[in-house]
């Protein structure tokens, strides 16, 4: 299923953050949300997860005979709720274990610090130092927080100037200027969505691409490709073709089909080229819960139930959302500076394609 792209006008004070991101239509399953202003919400990416990061989730029982234990139903629990956490025991004897409560922490607390495996056999899961992420067998990662999320870049699809940087249609002869998309690069992430690095694989990086599966690609048509083995039968070309409009405009598309716009002819050839769109991908499944052993005796993780915080915007306007300056507010991503200039760009890359089709004055 494709993800439209929202925007968000983030205010806090003087300060403005633009933020361009797929819409939450859906989480994948087991990814919660550890820190920030989400914190314990289901996410797809760390985007959804502003000041935090977003892990794969653990199960571990909540009360019960076997509180804090490993669990995969209600009836491991003895009486106890098996519940998902990305909360993690910030030291004593059971340091680097899922959690729900401080409790199941002796000699420490259950927190939610951000910061997960990456790489190895506990990939995505919560710990607080290195050496939470070695197995007793197995393949070792690093403990680490997001890495920061690739700029926005438009390129051109199609054309001599094929893959290179463009803000306007003009600049990309026989091809469009298109907004590329981030897939990984090998992997076991390989051909997959990416905000950063740290959504692939050590050694496999996050690239951005203006390339898609062609029409012979069945279900992958129009998702975003690095080579032609993430199209199955089809082929990864650049189409010179581009959303005019729709949910996906100023992507790359292959037919009118891949914009989901109301106009009857969306995806066009501004450089004369006859001839997929984008699609952002949620993350894989995880594997569910590391084979850790942990001491004699010892408990781990869940946490409670609590209702989800719906997502307050002061103005919605189509896909924006606006939230104006309110009383203590801070950014909860504090690197979101990395954002602004980027985000500017494309949407001088905006206007000034709308101006061109005569839309704004």
């Amino acid at each position: 299923m494709r993800r439209a792209p929202k925007l968000f006008l983030l205010g806090c004070g003087a300060t403005l953050l633009l933020v361009l991101a797929p819409g939450r239509s859906f989480a994948a399953p087991g990814f919660l949300c550890s820190g920030g202003v989400n914190d314990g919400q289901e996410c797809d990416f760390d985007s959804d997860c502003p000041g935090g990061a977003c892990l794969a989730g653990q199960n571990v029982c909540n009360g019960g005979t076997e509180d804090g234990a490993f669990c995969e139903t209600n009836a491991d629990c003895g009486g106890g709720i098996c519940a998902l956490t990305a909360r993690v025991c910030d030291r004593g004897q059971n340091r680097g274990f899922a959690c729900v409560r401080d409790a199941h922490c002796p000699g420490g607390s259950c927190i939610a610090n951000g910061l997960f495996c990456f790489g190895g056999d506990f990939d995505r899961f919560a710990c607080v130092v290195d050496e939470d992420c070695v197995p007793e067998e197995g393949e070792a990662g690093t403990c680490r927080g997001p890495a920061e999320p690739l700029p926005f870049v438009t390129v051109c699809s199609a054309g001599p100037r094929d893959g290179e940087a463009c803000e306007l249609d003009e600049e990309c002869p026989a091809g469009a200027c298109v907004l590329a998309q981030n897939v990984c690069d090998g992997g076991p992430n390989d051909g997959f969505f990416c905000e950063s690095d740290t959504d692939c694989s050590p050694g496999d990086p996050c690239t951005a691409t203006q390339r898609v599966c062609d029409a012979n690609s069945g279900e992958q048509k129009g998702v975003a490709c690095l080579r032609n083995a993430h199209c199955g039968s089809g082929a990864c070309v650049s189409t010179g073709r581009v959303c005019f409009s729709g949910d996906f405009e100023f992507f790359s598309c292959v037919d009118d089909a891949d914009c989901a716009s109301e106009e009857e002819e969306s995806c066009l050839a501004p450089g004369g080229v006859s001839g997929p769109t984008p699609t952002f991908t949620r993350r894989p499944t995880p594997i569910p819960t590391p084979t850790r052993t942990r001491p004699a005796g010892a408990p781990t993780p869940t946490r409670t139930e609590e209702e989800p915080r719906e997502e307050e915007c002061d103005e919605v306007v189509g896909t924006i959302c606006v939230r104006k300056e309110k009383e203590g507010c801070q950014l909860a991503r504090t690197s979101g500076s990395g954002w602004v200039a980027p985000l500017l760009v494309f949407l001088l890359f905006r206007i000034r394609r709308r101006q061109a089709r005569g839309i704004v004055g």
